[in-house]
């Protein structure tokens, strides 16, 4: 059975995705199979996605990969290059009509600058100022009715859960900022291999204060990150050869 986009209960809604990753298309996606108009913004050459396969007979093909059909229908496709003044410009037409806006790793001087240029837009605003990796921001152009300043208990950074009342009815924002793959003793390499079980426990321990009965959002910076190793030979069981040592390492290898 085909439901029309605008008998769904998202219809008329606009979601902007930047981002390119597999989580974030994934987030949108499901915006847009309830009716949402999702709007993709592309960085020129194509968002990093596309370039995921399996693809067809094996040739790689923007178009055409496992991840990008999977994740993308449904969707509308906008290239932009973000550096550049005509670029910024154009995502901030698009962006106006959002209704929530959170933010990672803001100064005291950012908090200036959204204030001075977008309260008229955004009349409820809340920031706080945190620690060497900056603080959070939520702008709503609704009501915010509850928040609660979720100090660290895991990881290293706090993350800030609010309520707003929107027109569809009450959500739920989990704006989080969530530990860098840097060890405690300072390095990013080992860091990337030890930490990773770090942000799944704090997540854990974050999705316990929220409150279940509510549709949710959870935006921020989740500082996962990928690796691609190339000039493999083309010979049976190599790249498990390969990332079989990374593994022993405590790292979590997903093979495609």
């Amino acid at each position: 059975m085909t439901t029309n986009a605008s008998t769904r209960p998202l219809a008329g809604r606009l979601i902007v995705e930047v981002g390119g990753s597999i989580p974030v298309a994934a987030a949108a996606k499901l915006f847009s199979d309830y009716g949402a108009d999702v709007v993709k913004v592309e960085a020129p050459g194509g968002a990093p996605m596309r370039r995921i396969g399996p693809f067809p007979g094996d040739v790689p093909d923007l178009e055409v990969g496992a991840f990008h059909v999977a994740l993308d229908t449904g969707k509308r496709s906008l290239t932009l290059d973000l550096a550049s003044p005509s670029g910024l410009e154009v995502f901030d037409r698009l962006c106006e009509h959002a209704d929530l806006v959170l933010l990672q790793e803001t100064t005291v001087d950012a908090e200036v600058a959204l204030r001075e240029a977008l309260a008229d837009r955004y009349p409820h605003l809340l920031f706080r100022e945190c620690c060497r990796a900056g603080g959070l921001g939520v702008m709503s152009k609704h009501p915010i009715v509850e928040e609660s300043y979720l100090e660290p208990r895991v990881g290293w950074f706090p993350a800030w859960r609010v309520v707003v009342d929107t027109p569809l009815g009450r959500v739920q924002a989990l704006d989080v900022h969530l530990r860098p793959p840097m060890s405690d003793g300072g390095s990013w390499v080992a860091g990337y291999f030890s930490t990773r079980d770090v942000r799944r426990e704090e997540m854990e321990d974050l999705f316990g204060q929220l409150d279940r009965s509510l549709p949710t959002i959870v935006a921020g910076d989740l500082n996962e990150a990928k690796i691609t190793v190339v000039g493999v030979p083309d010979v049976p069981g190599k790249a498990a050869d390969i990332f079989e040592i990374v593994a022993k390492t405590g790292a979590n290898i997903d093979m495609i």
